[in-house]
């Protein structure tokens, strides 16, 4: 069986880096999936202005109180 262009694969280096670049998603991909099967909570990313505006409140809070100490 003649497959002409493909039967030297492996010394193309355009393969190769594809091939790195799946198999690093793929990796990515199965990471973020046991990261998730692990802690559920890192499925929810909170972004209620509830969370915002305590959060902001905080750091402004945090900043003044560095103002007021010197």
């Amino acid at each position: 069986m003649d497959l002409g262009d493909f039967e030297r694969w492996w010394k193309d280096p355009g393969i190769a880096v594809w091939s790195f670049v799946l198999f690093g998603c793929f990796l990515l991909n199965a990471i973020l999936f046991l990261a998730f099967l692990i802690r559920p909570g890192l499925r929810t990313i909170s972004n209620s202005p509830e969370t915002c505006h305590r959060s902001t409140f905080r750091a402004e809070s945090l900043f003044i109180s560095s103002l007021n100490q010197r």
